[in-house]
């Protein structure tokens, strides 16, 4: 499995854009029917893999979640080949009076036996995130690429502008490699809201811990 084609996936998905979607700017979609692992835990705002309940899902994560915010567990994104994948999604969505915005955790079983390089799988999917959205007639923007940490770990980031039809959204994305998994975790909001909600996300981003 490429690294990049999941993840391009998720960030469509994140912006309400599946890669053939009409419409890319659309808010974030509530989750398919049967797509959430368990109800009473899409109420919880922290999720901690120390509880037995937890463990039972295989998590290798801990992470708080902002509080208020509509939170559902989710199985993994589906590559182009559509078949299952080992992992999952956490998401937070804000979504009221207030404005739009999500934060979105995700971990994927790693497939490419310890070979994949974070610089070149974490610049080819800036590359095809950029490719898709401008097929789509959209324009995009993104930041120079970071290194940074996502859970003690080494991790790339960035920061994406998507510009539509009376619509302009950002997004945060930083991606690790985990000796088990890839992680992924992103922000998004639309543009006028984006500076208010980031301090719930910075918060959010502190408490991550992975294996």
């Amino acid at each position: 499995m490429k690294l990049q084609i999941c993840l391009l996936v998720l960030l469509c998905q994140l912006l309400g854009a599946p890669v053939r979607a009409a419409d890319p700017l659309a808010p974030a979609a509530e989750p398919a029917s049967g797509e959430k692992i368990d109800t009473e835990k899409s109420k919880t705002d922290k999720i901690d893999t120390a509880n037995d309940d937890t463990r039972k899902f295989g998590r290798p994560f801990t992470v708080e979640l902002p509080s208020g915010w509509q939170v559902s567990e989710l199985n993994a994104p589906k590559p182009n080949s559509n078949r299952e994948l080992a992992g999952g999604r956490m998401r937070a969505l804000k979504n009221d009076a207030d404005g739009m915005a999500a934060i979105e955790f995700t971990y994927l079983n790693r497939e490419d036996a310890g070979q994949a390089n974070i610089d070149s799988e974490f610049s080819a999917f800036v590359t095809n995130i950029k490719s898709e959205y401008e097929k789509n007639g959209l324009k995009v923007s993104t930041t120079e690429t970071k290194k940074a940490s996502l859970g003690a770990l080494s991790s790339s980031e960035v920061e994406i502008t998507v510009v539509g039809q009376n619509k302009e959204m950002k997004q945060w994305f930083a991606m690790a490699l985990g000796k088990k998994y890839v992680y992924a975790l992103s922000y998004t909001a639309e543009k006028q809201n984006y500076d208010r909600f980031e301090p719930a996300f910075a918060k959010c981003k502190a408490s991550l811990t992975v294996e």
